[in-house]
């Protein structure tokens, strides 16, 4: 599905910070803000609220799984992102961006894994602490970074 984003031109102060709990596979991100709508990489769920603002993301991401990368992103911006189509906004219904399985890296120097392929580039935007999308010139995801911590 081709799901495509809106930049907005500030960052909000979240009070979010993702987490990965190395005993249960996965991300988190506290405080806990159950949006109205989701969107899946992977089995990563990627929150929203009643404005299509992306919240913060949690989910299934095994680190016995993660392959070892040099890449990191270097520039990004800190803005709020918003899903730019309202087809994908049913509360509790999640909506797939990729169709097949992105393979997941890490760059254990910087702490940082990346979902999907670390070496595309594109307008990388960290619209939670810790948490950032890579779109295209099309404004869709090419790829999901997040910063490991807790």
């Amino acid at each position: 599905m081709n799901v495509k984003f809106n930049v907005g031109n500030y960052w909000l102060s979240k009070a979010t910070e993702i987490h990965y709990n190395i005993d249960e596979y996965s991300f988190s991100f506290e405080p806990y803000n159950n949006g109205a709508a989701l969107l899946l990489i992977n089995d990563l769920n990627l929150s929203a609220n009643e404005e299509n603002m992306l919240l913060g993301v949690w989910g299934l991401c095994p680190h016995t799984q993660w392959k070892p990368t040099n890449s990191f992103l270097d520039n990004r911006e800190k803005r709020d992102l918003y899903i730019d189509d309202s087809r994908f906004l049913d509360s509790g219904v999640a909506t797939r961006i990729n169709q097949s399985t992105w393979e997941v890296f890490i760059n254990e120097t910087k702490q940082w894994v990346c979902i999907g392929n670390p070496d595309l580039h594109g307008c990388s935007i960290e619209f939670a602490p810790g948490a950032v999308l890579v779109l295209s010139e099309q404004s869709e995801a090419l790829s999901m970074w997040l910063k490991i911590s807790g």
